[in-house]
């Protein structure tokens, strides 16, 4: 997969993420990181995942809404 330039391996997990699986919140992303290893070893809890996604969201690549049950992250079109 390409990937927008200057991303870290967490970034590189939550965008792969998004872009398989389309919007996802928080916990549901946490349990996709299993399928990416070599991506993801840094985004096994809820702080770090979200730190990454604040940095992808500061980039311009995703966005996220507050639900009732936390973040949604979706990429950004």
């Amino acid at each position: 997969m390409d990937f927008p330039e200057g991303l870290r391996a967490n970034e590189k997990c939550i965008y792969l993420i998004l872009t398989k699986y389309g919007a996802q919140s928080t916990e549901e992303i946490l349990s996709h990181v299993d399928e990416f290893p070599e991506l993801c070893s840094g985004c096994r809890s809820g702080s770090y995942l979200i730190i990454a996604g604040r940095k992808l969201e500061r980039k311009g690549h995703i966005v996220k809404k507050v639900s009732k049950g936390g973040f949604i992250w979706q990429l950004k079109r």
